[in-house]
């Protein structure tokens, strides 16, 4: 064999590096294959897409315990967690009611005093979670007043 043979000729990679490289792929294809890859959960409205429902709630600072208290009994019911869900006292209102991994209401002081709005974020089909939407809202009128809940935009038909 010529020197010049020799030099273009390519070595085997050594076995422990082509066990190593075999081994990460099977990890990462097999947390793949089980769901442990999914994509995280949204929950906010910046990782999702345009609301599919509005509404609009008036409420004064002396009404505002009243609506977080219904939100409350709301996620109480459906035994979930409200995310970043405002202290006693706190006027300052931005907080996620999470429905599942692909569906939330988010809730946030509008610009105007004492206007808040009520915005559904969901990636799964409106059955999924509009029954939870008109329940939310008729709690909150029940509470507060149909004069102080309007719906800006209604949920799609199931």
């Amino acid at each position: 064999m010529t020197g010049a043979v020799a030099a273009t000729r390519r070595r085997p990679a050594p076995r422990g590096i082509v066990a190593a490289i075999a081994a990460a792929l099977v990890v990462v294809l097999g947390a793949v294959h089980a769901g442990h890859a999914q994509t995280p959960d949204k929950t906010s409205p910046d990782k999702a897409s345009l609301a599919l429902a509005i509404a609009a709630v008036e409420a004064s600072s002396g009404e505002l315990p009243a609506m977080l208290e219904e939100m409350k009994v709301f996620a109480d019911h459906k035994k979930i967690e409200i995310r970043n869900f405002p202290k006693q006292g706190q006027q300052a209102v931005n907080f996620t009611i999470p429905l599942g991994p692909k569906s939330f209401f988010y809730v946030s002081n509008s610009t105007t005093k004492g206007r808040f709005e009520i915005a559904a974020y969901s990636e799964e089909k409106p059955g999924q979670w509009t029954a939870d939407w008109d329940r939310l809202i008729r709690q909150l009128s029940a509470r507060l007043g149909k004069d102080h809940v309007t719906v800006k935009r209604a949920a799609p038909a199931q």
